[in-house]
């Protein structure tokens, strides 16, 4: 609830740390735009699926940077929707490899060991954060 303090594990060059941080509210503000459906992707044990960023799509969603991939869809009840990603988010980078391509992506998450998370580089509205995803097994 907002207002309330709560601790966060994170995971920073690595090493695991504990903060402590204050809840707060955040007014969100609907996005409404049609994203086309892309092609199926292997990725879906994340559960979501990206594109490339166009131009057009970066104007739809307000976003200034012209490097990344977009989120186009995200799976109800996935690790990617529990981490709280969504629709129009775009990825940076994949376990601190900056990605530009949805081929550059599936390299990336490929990569990624078995059981291991994967750390992504989000920016929605033109801020940046990090979402640690554990992937599960299909």
């Amino acid at each position: 609830m907002p207002g309330t303090k709560v601790e966060l594990e994170i995971i920073r060059n690595g090493e695991r740390r504990t903060l402590t941080v204050d809840l707060g509210e955040r007014k969100e503000e609907a996005v409404v735009a049609a994203i086309p459906a892309p092609a199926p992707q292997p990725e879906v044990k994340l559960g979501l699926n990206v594109q490339d960023l166009t131009p057009e799509l970066a104007d739809k969603f307000k976003i200034k940077d012209q490097k990344g991939v977009l989120i186009s869809k995200v799976d109800p009840g996935s690790v990617a929707q529990e981490q709280g990603l969504r629709e129009g988010d775009l990825i940076k980078e994949v376990n601190r490899q900056l990605v530009a391509t949805t081929e550059e992506f599936k390299s990336a998450v490929a990569q990624a060991k078995k059981g291991e998370s994967v750390l992504l580089r989000v920016v929605r509205e033109n801020r940046a954060f990090y979402s640690v995803l554990n992937p599960r097994e299909k």
